[in-house]
């Protein structure tokens, strides 16, 4: 635990530089820069800066005068494959890297059933685009030239810190030539000394020096550059910040460090640790045995370099770009083009050879205008004789098909075929093989993109680091306007950004899709989504995709009050329900007024019925009467009580069918024959009109009366 004390202590100073003896810290400026030396002279030695030079010239196309042996000026035309194909790969990636307003979005890790981690990932994500958009003055525009450069050397880097002066999170370009590590580094992590090198002007030390970042030292010494004029007295002045270990607690562990030097005099202006103190790994013994670095530089590479010094070496650090790849085909394009041309010169503009009697005056030559002749003295017979042209050809057809060749590998090389170019591939072309050669040529650029991708990720988790230590609260929140979030705490004024950005269940990756390049692919999976839609999937989700493949702006705007619209299909289904329910109803209302009908018929119908039965009835009993006096008057005929016990038993009868007239009257049929079946007698039979049983016949006698049909007045008494 001493050592971690020890260490603790050292830390707490702004400039560690002010606790080191000045002895000690001569020692460590003559060797940074000695190390610095060393990492330059393997580059030299490898002919990283040569090569880079002689890329950067193909690129530009220098109008550069080229003489003949006769010192007459002939063609310099350097062909601009280079220049196109860098110009085709930022023209792809730069557009997918940042799209609008937006560079990284959120990626929830684990479950996230009440969305609370998409929340939170979507506040922090949005905090970051602002600051890399807004706050984070050059970083969009620092990209848009990284890209161009990144395709020319093959390598770039972003330094990702807090800044001492205005109390900001940077992340500036920094070109391959400035930032220096030993050649055969095959991992910038893995590197044991990075070397950035550094331009001051006067001012800008001295601010440095006043705010008590840098010791005070001697800066206007007679620094040599290539670039300024030494006798600017505020030209920039060179620094070396090395990021390297150094054992400054003295236990014999190298804890890491920056260390900023003054490159002229040696001089050590600043020394800041590179770790957190909370990192710091002890044993048992209390004794530091690892220490984990803070990286501050983020590579982006092209495509790994293919030098390798011996077996068992591994990739070098710094990429290739198209200069590496173009420039020996582009040299042989620029050879056979200006010997085409030169022989095209040739052979318009003539020559040859004019005998001795051909006198041409004082000049000894002729120039001549268009339609002019000149006059000439000679001896001779013909004038022809005495000129002989010097004997040249046309450009060679063998050289000009050799340099299309040439021109057509140099784009397959650079992957910038006419299709992706935006030229028309023909008009009897089918879309689909159109497509399929698109996607086939930007094979090389989906490698490219998917590397530029995770140097994005490497960059933004630089930059959520240091919003979890140095942003304040206020100003997050400033920033969402989100009143879930609470108000800013006085006694801890970070512990919401703290909570946010130090969150393990989200992380924060770019926008851009390294699958999509071109806007067409992008649009074709939108479209394929749409065809989606009633799937189960989230329509506005898909909504959103297909607006941002159109490139639409504000697209929340568009959005924000979404309501799906329905599918055609469903919707003419639905229109049919509608129409069958409005249908349903109609005869529902229909078949009610038919049952209110019917029913008011059947009331009606069986009033009539009850009438009539009680008609029947009241005929039946009087024609019983009247045939029961025929039966009394038959039996003083000689059938005496005979007739009187068949009266009785249809009088029973009557009596019988009288009684079943009130649960007719709740039956309410239509049917006569249920009428009759309720007064009917068993075994008897229906007299017509009556709907009675008739009565007996008298032996000997007749019946004296005929039973009335219904509506006839009774029978008289016979």
């Amino acid at each position: 635990m001493d050592s971690i004390k020890k260490l603790r202590d050292l830390i707490k100073e702004k400039n560690i530089a002010d606790a080191l003896k000045e002895d000690v810290r001569d020692d460590i400026g003559r060797r940074v820069c000695e190390d610095f030396n060393i990492d330059w002279k393997s580059r030299e030695e490898a002919g990283w800066h040569e090569t880079n030079k002689e890329v950067n010239e193909l690129a530009r196309q220098l109008n550069e005068s080229k003489t003949c042996e006769g010192g007459e000026i002939v063609s310099n035309i350097k062909f601009p494959s280079i220049a196109t194909a860098i110009i085709q790969f930022h023209a792809r990636a730069y557009p997918a890297i940042i799209k609008g307003r937006e560079v990284a979005k959120c990626a929830i890790i684990g479950n996230d059933p009440d969305g609370k981690k998409s929340k939170r990932g979507s506040r922090v994500s949005t905090v970051m685009n602002y600051q890399l958009t807004e706050e984070m003055d050059g970083w969009e525009e620092d990209m848009d030239k990284g890209l161009h450069i990144l395709g020319l050397t093959g390598s770039i880097f972003k330094k990702t810190y807090r800044c001492p002066l205005d109390d900001k999170n940077k992340s500036p370009l920094v070109l391959a030539e400035d930032l220096v590590v030993n050649y055969w580094t095959t991992k910038l992590e893995d590197a044991n000394r990075i070397t950035h090198v550094l331009s001051y002007r006067p001012n800008e030390i001295e601010e440095r020096i006043r705010s008590g970042v840098w010791l005070k030292h001697e800066y206007l010494s007679d620094d040599t550059d290539d670039k300024h004029n030494n006798n600017d007295d505020d030209r920039p002045r060179k620094y070396l910040e090395q990021h390297r270990w150094w054992d400054l607690d003295g236990d014999g562990y190298e804890e890491p460090y920056i260390i900023t030097v003054h490159k002229d005099s040696e001089k050590v202006v600043q020394i800041i640790e590179r770790f957190d103190i909370d990192s710091v790994l002890t044993n048992d013994k209390g004794e530091i045995y690892r220490i984990p670095p803070i990286d501050h530089f983020t590579h982006y590479w092209f495509m790994p370099s293919l030098d390798r010094p011996d077996e068992g070496s591994g990739i070098p650090l710094y990429g290739m770009g198209f200069g590496s790849l173009l420039s020996p085909i582009t040299r042989a394009i620029n050879s056979t083009l200006n010997q085409l041309i030169e022989s095209g010169t040739m052979y318009t503009r003539g020559g040859g050879f004019i005998g001795d009697n051909v006198k041409f005056g004082r000049s000894g030559s002729l120039y001549f205008r268009m339609n002019e002749w000149k006059r000439v003295k000679f001896r001779g017979q013909k004038l022809a004789d005495s000129i002989v042209p010097m004997p040249t050809r046309e450009p060679s057809t063998v050289l000009f098909q050799l340099l299309g060749l040439m021109i057509d590998s140099s784009k397959e090389l650079a992957s910038m075929s006419d299709v992706l170019a935006g030229q028309n591939p023909g008009r009897d072309v089918p879309a689909t093989t159109t497509m399929a050669l698109i996607e086939q040529g930007l094979k090389v650029f989906s490698a490219v993109y998917k590397r530029i991708h995770k140097s994005i990720k490497s960059e933004l988790k630089k930059l959520r680091r240091l919003n979890s230590l140095y942003m304040l609260d206020e100003d997050y929140l400033r920033i969402l306007d989100d009143p879930e979030l609470g108000a800013p705490e006085e006694t801890n004024p970070q512990i919401i950004c703290q909570r946010e950005f130090s969150a393990a269940d989200h992380d924060i990756v770019p926008i851009s899709d390294e699958a999509d390049i071109t806007d067409v692919q992008k649009l074709t999976k939108a479209q394929a989504l749409m065809e989606l839609r009633g799937s189960g999937l989230p329509e506005k989700e898909i909504y959103r995709r297909y607006l941002e493949a159109l490139r639409v702006s504000d697209i929340d705007k568009l959005i924000g009050q979404f309501q799906p619209p329905q599918d055609p299909k469903t919707e003419i289904e639905m229109k049919r329900l509608e129409i069958e329910e409005k249908r349903l109803v109609i005869e529902e209302k229909r078949l009610q007024q038919n049952l209110d009908k019917n029913i008011a018929d059947a009331m009606l119908k069986g009033k009539e019925l009850e009438d009539r039965l009680i008609e029947i009835v009241s005929n039946a009993v009087k024609n019983y009467a009247a045939t029961a006096k025929s039966y009394a008057d038959a039996d003083k005929g000689g059938t005496e009580g005979k007739g009187a016990g068949k009266v009785d038993e249809y009088i029973d009868k009557v009596d019988e069918a009288v009684e079943m007239l009130p649960a007719y009257q709740k039956e309410v049929s239509n049917d006569e024959e249920g009428v009759r079946g309720m007064v009917e007698p068993p075994g008897g039979e229906m007299v017509q009109g009556a709907d009675l049983p008739a009565p007996p016949i008298p032996e000997g006698g007749s019946t004296g009366a005929v039973l009335p049909g219904p509506g006839e007045p009774p029978l008289d008494a016979m």
